[in-house]
């Protein structure tokens, strides 16, 4: 796909080690979150984010593209580097979800602060019960405020050595194998790889997005050359757009042509029916196509908000529910908002959002110059 930037003076060049499109799809993804998150009502960048009725949703591709990135990264010989970063980015997720679920926590306990989570439904009134709950959030079998889309991630994060070495030595077969029967049994009984820790879904059913993305980019140069060499390129290029396009057109009609749709199509994301899980695939490529061949404008035109935040992801999805409840806590917003008000709600969250990364970044400069 890099061939195409000597032909087409907008296509991404591929400059640097780091592959800037999925940073801009990463930042799409927490968009996405920023907006169906701040519950405003009516918004203009509902139309963008989705509105958590899409086909597929913003943690959906976070994981997805959390299992490229990481893929690709750990190609990078000697082996031993990539499992040191594995180690010190999982120290981080842990430290990250404990420290948002106690933190906000505290403000429910000890402040009256309307939340973005329902504080007498998730956590436990009694002293001994909280303390209680605090050992099952050190243990992660506790979660709140939003801190199980990391736990997720550090269950993800404590395999993938594993799945990386037995790549390393060759047996990516054994990996895909694993993986298949782990998503078979959750699909068919889910109870018998339910895990008792407080994920934001079934781990074993989300599991194919993450480890999905892990073999996907460790193998990314093998899978390139195949994808340059491939005959009939430009025709399965055309089929995947119209497909997509066609199921874009379905959402966006209501599903009016045909009602039963969201339901064929495995609506309920916690259980990642083998339908959503290509629909996912298939427009992950499709955006992932897309920012390739339109590189230029994207970059310019949102690229100073989706670059900073998608490289700064956990960062900017702890910003974010900060930002939330700030938000709820202004006497302006209502859970029910006319469109200018709710997209002007909306539009503050994420210049906040990306203000705190911009600033972070400007103070870790002048720690290091210091």
């Amino acid at each position: 796909m890099l061939g195409a930037a000597a032909r087409w003076p907008w296509a991404y060049s591929g400059d640097g080690r780091r592959d800037l499109r999925l940073d801009l799809l990463r930042g799409y993804a927490l968009l996405a979150m920023i907006v169906n998150h701040t519950v405003v009502g009516n918004s203009w960048f509902y139309a963008i984010s989705g509105n958590e009725v899409f086909y597929t949703s913003a943690a959906e591709i976070f994981y997805l593209i959390s299992g490229l990135v990481l893929g690709m990264i750990s190609a990078r010989p000697p082996l031993g580097d990539a499992v040191r970063r594995i180690v010190r980015r999982t120290r981080t997720l842990y430290l990250a979800a404990v420290g948002m679920s106690l933190g906000f926590a505290a403000l429910a306990f000890f402040s009256q602060l309307r939340l973005w989570y329902d504080v007498q439904r998730d956590l436990p009134r009694g002293w001994e019960d909280r303390l209680a709950w605090v050992a099952g959030v050190l243990t992660l079998h506790e979660s709140f405020h939003g801190a199980q889309i990391l736990v997720l991630y550090v269950l993800y994060m404590l395999v993938a050595p594993l799945a990386l070495l037995l790549m390393a030595e060759g047996r990516t077969w054994l990996v895909l194998a694993g993986l298949g029967v782990v998503y078979a049994i959750s699909q068919y009984a889910p109870d018998a790889v339910q895990l008792p820790f407080a994920t934001y879904a079934l781990a074993a059913a989300w599991a194919p997005l993450f480890f999905g993305g892990l073999v996907i980019g460790y193998h990314h140069e093998m899978i390139g050359a195949w994808w340059r060499r491939m005959r009939g390129r430009p025709l399965l290029i055309a089929l995947v757009l119209v497909v997509a396009g066609w199921f874009l057109w379905l959402h966006i009609s209501g599903y009016s042509a045909w009602p039963a749709l969201p339901d064929l199509l495995g609506g309920r994301e916690a259980e990642m029916r083998p339908q959503r899980l290509a629909l996912t695939g298939l427009f992950m490529l499709v955006g992932y196509w897309l920012s390739t061949w339109f590189w230029v404008p994207l970059r310019v035109s949102v690229g100073w908000l989706l670059l900073p935040i998608g490289q700064n992801s956990l960062w900017a999805f702890v910003a974010h529910l900060v930002v939330i409840d700030l938000i709820y806590n202004t006497p302006f917003h209502r859970d029910e908002m006319s469109l200018a008000a709710g997209t002007l709600v909306h539009g503050v969250a994420l210049l906040l959002v990306w203000a705190s990364v911009m600033l972070r970044g400007l103070l870790r400069a002048r720690l290091r110059t210091a």
